[in-house]
């Protein structure tokens, strides 16, 4: 609202080194740039791409794949019933065959791994390191996760309200039970 003269048609976040599926979008720094343009009333798209282990030239070559997707649905946006409040999740993984719509789910792309660290400073002080070394085998293929791991582009409109209305109506029936 300060910076450009004129306001934009659409912000496009990323592309992004890595994917954004699954529940990994929760603490997605290019998912959320693209919901604070949406939260801002803008059409947003977040765009990651399968890096993981690609020399230069498969960089540029998932980077001009990328380009050329995002370009087609820039190309067709305005035909496109864009819901307010929601980002467009482009994922393209290393291996891209086809496209495909997707449900951005419960599922993550990692199996949970934890390490226990050495720090080098406190020698009474436990320190973790919890991330993924291996992903799950594809499950549901109505998920991003299963669809990239089987080498899918995936598109998938998510929803920036974070508040669940019916699970709030369930939540009501205690509220007035409920003491200071």
């Amino acid at each position: 609202h300060e910076i450009l003269k004129k306001k934009p048609d659409l912000c496009v976040s990323g592309i992004n080194h890595g994917l954004n599926v699954g529940i990994d979008v929760n603490y997605s720094g290019t998912v959320g740039a693209a919901t604070e343009a949406a939260l801002m009333g803008f059409r947003a798209i977040a765009v990651s791409a399968d890096t993981e282990g690609l020399n230069s030239e498969e960089l540029e070559k998932i980077f001009n794949q990328s380009s050329r997707i995002v370009g087609q649905i820039l190309e067709n946006s305005n035909s496109l019933d864009w819901p307010k409040l929601e980002v467009l999740n482009i994922n393209i993984p290393n291996n891209a065959k086809n496209i495909s719509l997707a449900e951005c789910g419960g599922e993550s792309l990692y199996i949970p791994h934890v390490e226990e660290m050495n720090p080098i400073h406190k020698k009474n002080v436990k320190i973790y390191l919890i991330g993924g070394l291996s992903r799950y085998e594809p499950q549901d293929m109505s998920q991003d996760v299963s669809l990239i791991s089987s080498g899918n582009v995936t598109l998938s409109f998510v929803r920036t309200k974070q508040s669940s209305t019916q699970s709030n109506r369930n939540l009501n029936k205690i509220v007035g039970s409920l003491k200071l």
